[in-house]
């Protein structure tokens, strides 16, 4: 039985002897560990000011303005010919309204 007990205890030993790794092993460890999170605070900082640069972009971009649809101008006189088109009042009237319409 102590044998048994000696033997296990040994292998138990080895086993863990085995598994255990050297102090430079976790220093470096430590270092690359310690590069890792200066490379992602580098990359928390980039993204910060690309989201920045976009904002600005956005900022910037003005909707187009909806044209309106061409409306006559108020300073112009247009003329329409009327030529033998039925119509009310005097042929020497300073203005001619004219009406068009479709029946369908």
């Amino acid at each position: 039985m102590r044998t048994a007990v000696r033997r296990l205890s040994c292998v138990l030993l080895c086993l863990g002897m085995a598994g255990c790794v050297s102090r430079g092993e976790i220093e470096e460890l430590k270092n690359n560990q310690d590069e890792l999170k200066k490379n992602q605070d580098e990359l928390k900082k980039n993204q910060q000011k690309i989201l920045e640069k976009l904002d600005a972009i956005a900022k910037r971009i003005v909707q187009p303005k909806r044209q309106r649809p061409g409306r006559p101008d108020p300073k112009v006189v247009y003329s329409f010919p009327a030529g033998e088109s039925p119509f009310k009042g005097s042929k020497d009237a300073w203005v001619t309204i004219v009406e068009v319409s479709e029946f369908q």
